[in-house]
């Protein structure tokens, strides 16, 4: 199984310090929803950004630029 790396409710700066420490595979959360823990294995990384709070409604993943999804 693939390790991979789920970065949650970062802004694009965050998103590219926190990609040179943890590295990839990486998948891009906007927010924090029920969607994120349905996509994260056992052995992936979930790194989130400081003052993210739970949204209640699931975002549609497919709206992100493949450049933060791969």
């Amino acid at each position: 199984m693939v390790r991979a790396v789920h970065y949650v409710g970062c802004t694009e700066s965050q998103y590219q310090r926190a990609r040179q420490i943890f590295g990839g595979p990486a998948y891009y959360h906007k927010w924090l929803d029920d969607r994120v823990w349905t996509e994260v294995g056992p052995k992936d990384t979930v790194v989130i950004a400081k003052g993210t709070k739970y949204n209640p409604y699931v975002w549609d993943a497919s709206a992100v630029d493949k450049e933060y999804t791969q």
